[in-house]
């Protein structure tokens, strides 16, 4: 299933080289990676890309996002 999913993670390259294993493409809309802790533990993150909308997507290049989250447009 690898290559074949629809959503991604954004790994930072400090962490790339700590992984043990590739993230796992679940499906085309579900994805999880487990990340490697202290004494043998890990952490499993996973995520999920929505249903498309029932309206196309505007796709807006000016448009961006804040570290608060709203959106801010230049």
């Amino acid at each position: 299933m690898r290559g074949e999913a629809g959503v991604a993670f954004a790994v930072k390259t400090t962490l790339v080289d700590k992984l043990e294993e590739f993230p796992i493409g679940i499906n085309e809309r579900l994805m999880s990676m487990r990340i490697p802790l202290a004494k043998g533990n890990y952490m499993t993150l996973t995520t999920r890309m929505e249903e498309p909308a029932t309206k196309s997507f505007e796709f807006n290049e000016n448009k961006s996002w804040g570290a608060n989250g709203n959106q801010s447009v230049s």
